[in-house]
């Protein structure tokens, strides 16, 4: 896979996929941010998913917006992208951890992310915000 830095989004995403990300107009306006690592993922000629990132302190990047494209999910594209994207921080941007959250009751998301190594660190569950916090290290 290729992760081609990005100023668009360019995905299909189903209405549902869509509620998973920040807003639209959040993304657009992260993606003319240059403190914020966005990128097309790509296997071969195929867009097939996107990643956005915000760096923080010690070497770390919080994973703000992870997609797969519609016509690409339930092939095992997210695991995979996670994987070569973790990978990838690590030898590029000397990453030592990676945050991300997800929506409380998004079995599918925890799944994925349990199964390339990110652990759960808290749940946030009040004042209209019901997520759960994960972390992975890079060794």
């Amino acid at each position: 896979m290729k992760f081609i830095p990005t100023t668009k989004f360019q995905l299909t995403l189903s209405e549902a996929d869509q509620k998973q990300l920040s807003s639209m107009s959040r993304i657009e306006q992260a993606l003319t941010d240059p403190d914020i690592l966005s990128y097309d993922i790509w296997d071969g000629d195929a867009r097939v998913g996107f990643a956005m990132l915000c760096p923080f302190e010690g070497n770390g990047f919080f994973l703000w917006n992870f997609a797969i494209d519609s016509a690409y999910q339930n092939q095992h594209y997210g695991q995979r992208a996670l994987r070569e994207l973790l990978a990838m921080l690590k030898q590029e941007h000397r990453a030592k951890v990676v945050t991300t959250t997800y929506t409380f009751g998004n079995d599918h998301a925890k799944y994925v992310y349990k199964k390339v190594g990110f652990w759960e660190t808290d749940v946030v569950d009040g004042n209209g915000i019901h997520e759960v916090n994960m972390a992975v290290e890079l060794y």
